[in-house]
């Protein structure tokens, strides 16, 4: 586990509390649905029900990449927030992408900033992983 400087750790909680600043702002968090900030909230028993119907969709886990090792929805692939403006390029637009974070705030950045750059079938996780009462994989 590598450590982090006070300068890590603080730039860190400024991210968070700037993805929970614009979520706020915007009422993203709350089941907004596509077309009003151009992607959608998706339920913990939507997303098992899609992943039980085996249905095409990526799995884009945001969290350090500690806890995605601890336990992490079986198939997401982890792109930590803080990397992914700089990783987007991996996703293929017409994908249904679903993103999961912690508890929500960070997926709603992440969506619109997909919006924002043409990707049409976005979901983020409501409630993120505290959410989640699925299956995990390690």
């Amino acid at each position: 586990m590598r450590k982090m400087g006070r300068g890590m750790v603080a730039g860190r909680w400024i991210m968070v509390f700037l993805a929970v600043a614009v979520a706020a702002a915007t009422a993203c968090g709350g089941g907004s649905k596509p077309g009003t900030s151009g992607y959608a909230t998706i339920t913990p028993q939507q997303l098992q029900t899609q992943l039980d119907a085996g249905d095409e969709l990526t799995i884009i886990d945001l969290r350090e990449p500690e806890l995605y090792r601890a336990g992490h929805i079986p198939g997401a692939k982890n792109i930590p927030f803080e990397q992914f403006d700089g990783r987007i390029s991996v996703l293929d637009p017409d994908d249904r992408i679903a993103l999961v974070c912690h508890t929500g705030p960070m997926g709603d950045v992440s969506g619109s900033l997909l919006a924002e750059k043409g990707y049409g079938k976005v979901s983020n996780l409501q409630g993120g992983m505290a959410s989640w009462k699925g299956k995990l994989e390690k």
